[in-house]
């Protein structure tokens, strides 16, 4: 998943870039020292001396969407007025933060009765900062026996837009992380029975809007 932070001069807003884009392709475009030794018996030898991460994006414009907007509005901005910040997040939770300029370069172009295309490359500048994924905030329920025979229930008040999803299982999911992206949830009504047995781990998420963790807590019956 990835995010742009659209206020970079004050406190970050990171808004998820996706509406629109179909790829974003990542390259380290590396600077390689290839080179033939006397002991290398005519063989070379490779070196990665340097790099810099880019990540090309592509897809259609969609004009009133905050994050293409705002990529948009870089267009012939120069120096500090093209920079911010990058974020992508993996499956399993874990951020990417990278600092690094937007070179935007959609073009006043298009065929007609076609969309309009928008491209754009991300440059970051120095090495990528990794942040150790961290686990999820712990979802306060209230688990009780439900309504009906061999089922039971849980209360929770999810942060509104999010929801809550449960799964019941035979095994602990053991630590689950901020952000992480769980399948096999399904969605839930606070209160609803539920039909599980004793023995099993009944799993509960606050899943918010992009489908990732905010809130986990697990009961075991």
């Amino acid at each position: 998943m990835y995010e742009i932070d659209t206020t970079p001069l004050t406190t970050a807003t990171y808004v998820r870039l996706a509406v629109g884009i179909s790829t974003g392709e990542a390259d380290n475009n590396e600077d390689l020292a290839q080179d033939k030794y006397l002991d290398g018996d005519g063989f070379g030898s490779t070196d990665v001396i340097g790099a810099q991460h880019i990540v090309s994006f592509t897809g259609h414009r969609v004009v009133g969407n905050v994050a293409q907007d705002y990529i948009a509005a870089m267009k012939l901005e120069l120096g500090d007025a093209r920079k911010t910040h990058l974020r992508y997040t993996d499956a399993g939770g874990k951020p990417d933060f990278r600092r690094g300029y937007a070179r935007e370069h959609q073009g006043w172009r298009g065929d007609a009765g076609a969309k309009k295309d928008f491209t754009f490359e991300a440059h970051f500048n120095g090495k990528p900062t990794y942040t150790a994924h961290t686990a999820a905030t712990a979802l306060t329920a209230t688990v009780a026996a439900g309504a009906a025979t061999g089922t039971t229930s849980f209360t929770a008040s999810p942060t509104s837009p999010n929801t809550p999803f449960l799964q019941a299982r035979a095994v602990s999911l053991g630590t689950v992380y901020g952000s992480q992206y769980v399948a096999g949830d399904i969605a839930y009504t606070s209160g609803n029975d539920i039909v599980a047995a004793v023995g099993q781990y009944l799993q509960m998420f606050e899943i918010n809007a992009y489908g990732r963790v905010v809130k986990f807590t697990e009961h075991l019956l």
